[in-house]
């Protein structure tokens, strides 16, 4: 199964997994697809756009409510909707 979704022609590598010096893994490998990788470019577009405007800040609630129909987000793109929202 595995091999069937990573040869799949949708699914973009992002890095390799790391391994320490005994061999232990630090990190895995990490994927992404090319949906998700091209609504994450339009979202840093829309972010420039809105930092070269500087008027548009999101309220803490609106953005929090956003964000809690998406609990699927990692902690990580979280705090990137924090961040260019603030």
């Amino acid at each position: 199964m595995m091999a069937r979704i990573e040869g799949s022609p949708e699914l973009l590598r992002l890095g390799s997994a790391t391994l320490d010096q005994q061999g232990n893994l630090v990190e895995p490998e990490r994927y992404t697809t090319r949906e998700m990788s091209a609504v994450e470019a339009r979202l840093a577009e829309r972010s420039l756009e809105m930092d070269d405007s500087r008027t548009h800040p999101v309220r803490d609630d609106h953005r929090d409510a956003a964000l809690s129909r998406h609990r699927y987000l990692s902690a990580e793109q979280r705090e990137a909707a924090r961040f260019i929202t603030s």
